[in-house]
């Protein structure tokens, strides 16, 4: 295992009690993303360092990434591809589920319109009926994009959102709102259903060919040495590393009181000062358009800061990973990654 991830999942250990998970199953949805890939790997080294006998199943529309390859043969650890729009049944019986299919990159939901609609409402109605069948408890990973343009900064969970049913983000957006209505009808039956609000989470996983605003950076920086950024870099979000997201979804999803959790990052970061702190850790330059007025995330929010006060008061939660360190840890995991992948990273002095 990545020495990186395995400090990280050793830290999410520490912050979890995991004891309800003993001989229980769990099925993670999205199991190849960013989030999904942690979440599995922290329960399946849970197994090995408390002997919780978790069964886990991963699912993913593609093979087993790199990370999670390492641990196919785990008795404890299943993993299916398939395509959840085409075929969301399962045989087994599942104690818990984490609903994190969806696409998460910009580029991708915008290049996957209807697919990322039919994740976020038709596959989440159908893992719920499952749930209720089944008796089991369900995390729905939805987004701080609900909220849109939000014009209460930071923004609260009773924020009722600032977006248009048809602007070109709306097919995630829309659809991650509706997919929260349909947890509330299912927890109205029953459902023991909880919502995880995640917002601008990065880490190890976004890698230099990720199309995400740091992915495209790392890429710059550490295979052309240089970061061009296509505009002033203005928009600002509150960066939440990965481990910690994990840390915090675990505790929803185990011990959360509440129905709907903001998940976010602490201090507010410009993409141009993200764009500065590549350069400084990778030894790069960066540089400004001529023209700074256009915005080249056309539809994205301004400012993302969501108030996460609720879920740091109920589980005590602080000492969060800061920008500069999450992104120090997220280039050394890179590092390996390019070195795997044969590619040239670019020496500059």
């Amino acid at each position: 295992m990545n020495k990186v991830i395995e400090e990280d999942l050793l830290r999410v250990l520490e912050r979890v009690e995991l004891g309800k998970l003993k001989d229980k199953s769990i099925l993670v949805t999205g199991s190849n993303g960013l989030i999904g890939t942690y979440i599995v790997m922290a329960l399946y080294l849970a197994n090995k360092k408390h002997n919780l006998n978790i069964k886990v199943i991963g699912v993913s529309k593609n093979d087993p990434n790199k990370t999670l390859s390492e641990i196919k043969e785990d008795e404890n650890s299943t993993f299916y591809q398939k395509n959840l729009v085409e075929d969301s049944g399962f045989d087994e019986k599942f104690d818990y589920v984490i609903h994190a299919a969806t696409y998460a990159q910009p580029v991708k939901f915008l290049e996957n319109k209807m697919e990322t609609i039919k994740l976020n409402t038709v596959v989440t109605e159908k893992l719920l009926d499952t749930c209720k069948k089944n008796s089991s408890s369900f995390l729905f990973i939805s987004s701080s994009e609900i909220y849109g343009q939000a014009e209460k900064i930071p923004t609260p969970e009773s924020y009722n959102g600032n977006c248009s049913p048809i602007y070109e983000r709306a097919p995630y957006t829309e659809s991650k709102r509706l997919g929260e209505t349909i947890c509330s009808v299912f927890k109205e039956s029953g459902v023991d259903v909880k919502i995880a609000r995640c917002s601008s989470v990065y880490g190890p996983g976004i890698s230099v060919y990720d199309k995400r605003v740091l992915g495209n950076f790392l890429n710059k920086a550490m295979i052309k040495g240089y970061i061009d950024l296509l505009d002033s870099g203005r928009q600002e979000r509150a960066w939440l590393y990965v481990g910690d997201c994990v840390i915090m979804l675990l505790n929803i999803l185990l011990h959360g009181e509440s129905f709907v959790y903001n998940v976010g990052g602490e201090e507010l970061t410009s993409i141009k000062d993200l764009a500065k702190t590549v350069c400084e850790l990778t030894n790069s330059e960066y540089s400004l358009p001529r023209d700074t007025s256009e915005t080249f995330m056309a539809g994205a929010p301004d400012r993302v800061k969501l108030d996460i006060s609720k879920i740091k008061n109920e589980f005590k939660l602080d000492n969060l990973v800061e920008i500069k360190e999450g992104v120090k840890r997220t280039i050394e995991w890179n590092r390996e990654f390019i070195k795997m992948h044969d590619i040239d990273e670019k020496k500059h002095e």
